[in-house]
């Protein structure tokens, strides 16, 4: 393949990533997760026996599809069993651990590769169908290993299903999550200011992630003197976990999601500067603490009080990266004002005394003047 085609290739399955929507229509976590990753893990393998460009592009795509429901769908089922000041940690580790993956996928290629040959197959092919196949194994086991909800736990006691439960009960109040897709659901999505400015930081802190995973090895390389990429990624996997640690304990969000971007946009100007090559690998290891951070926190955040659906899927769809993450340092603070007035109106309305039945509080869900926006 030429730069084009390959450049192609990486970005054609991002266009497939609204697919998620789907997600709500399984009510079993265990189904849904068990069947983008098994889905997943066949359309890896394949991509180990393709024959041209064309059909790379179609796995490609259909692998977009099949990952589109993942780290949504992995949030949405974290959300369910913690309430929003326990749940940024708990995410933090499952993003801790894709950017563990992305440290050490390279050395298991490295090690693949010498199977090159073997079976009349390039070494790259069996990178594909060893990843693929390992991948699926773990899917299918997903199936019996998650446990749906806390009620239906068989390894935690009847005190801890109850106290998990009276956790999240206390967190949510009386206004719930309807558990079905329909069409009035979604046209309030689509005039909802909150999606939309959302979508406009979460594309802030997006960019950056995709764009840290994919361009930076062959930055590295072209430094000369650092060559090992691995060693960023462990320590972004140390700091995403120490940061969401510390918007737990003190219960916000948007702080330390601000913190991030600011470390984005130091990392980037770094690299667009003439610097030496020994700073520019400083702002390499910037970008991605502050990436991989304030994406896991973006993706709770939204969750935490939405689906988080259509602003995950749409903000995937990215672009220039330092245009991005300047434009995620307006939109987050905006938010987070936005947010906050409508806490104090929430207030307000609580103080006037309004009564309401409780099918209106939940079909309000967080727009109910008894939920408080975490901020």
């Amino acid at each position: 393949m030429n730069s084009q085609q390959f450049n192609t290739t990486l970005s054609c399955f991002f266009i497939t990533f609204p697919a998620n929507f789907i997600m709500k229509k399984f009510r079993r976590p265990s189904r849904w997760l068990g069947l983008v990753t098994t889905t997943w893990a066949i359309v890896m393998t394949l991509m180990g026996v393709v024959q041209s460009y064309g059909g790379l592009l179609a796995a490609r795509l259909a692998l977009g599809v099949a990952e589109a429901g993942l780290f949504p769908g992995v949030i949405f089922y974290l959300s369910v069993w913690y309430p929003r000041h326990r749940s940024q940690s708990r995410v933090a580790v499952f993003f801790g651990a894709a950017t563990l993956a992305g440290a050490f996928s390279g050395l298991l290629a490295y090690g693949i590769g010498f199977m090159g040959g073997l079976g009349g197959y390039a070494g790259w092919r069996w990178i594909f169908i060893l990843e693929g196949l390992g991948t699926f194994v773990i899917g299918v086991a997903s199936f019996w290993i998650i446990a749906d909800f806390p009620a239906d736990c068989k390894w935690l006691t009847e005190e801890e299903k109850e106290w998990l439960i009276y956790q999240k009960a206390i967190d949510s109040g009386a206004h719930g999550e309807t558990s079905t897709v329909s069409i009035r659901y979604i046209k309030q999505a689509l005039c909802d200011w909150q999606t939309y400015l959302s979508i406009w930081f979460y594309m802030g802190v997006n960019v950056p992630v995709y764009a840290i995973a994919l361009i930076s090895p062959s930055m590295i390389a072209s430094f000369g003197h650092f060559t090992r990429p691995q060693v960023r990624d462990a320590v972004a996997c140390c700091f995403v976990i120490f940061n969401a640690i510390m918007a737990d304990r003190q219960k916000t969000r948007f702080k330390w999601i601000m913190i991030d971007m600011v470390l984005i946009f130091i990392g980037l100007t770094i690299n667009l500067t003439p610097a030496p090559y020994g700073v520019k690998y400083m702002g390499l290891f910037f970008i991605a603490s502050g990436a991989c951070t304030s994406s896991s926190k973006v993706g709770a955040l939204m969750l935490s009080f939405s689906s988080g659906a259509f602003q995950i899927g749409i903000g995937n769809l990215d672009g220039v990266m330092l245009a991005f993450n300047v434009g995620g340092l307006i939109a987050a603070p905006l938010y987070a004002y936005l947010l906050r007035r409508a806490n104090r109106r929430k207030l307000a309305e609580l103080q006037s005394g309004r009564e309401y039945t409780p099918d209106e509080i939940r079909e309000l869900g967080d727009k109910a003047p008894g939920f408080v926006y975490t901020i």
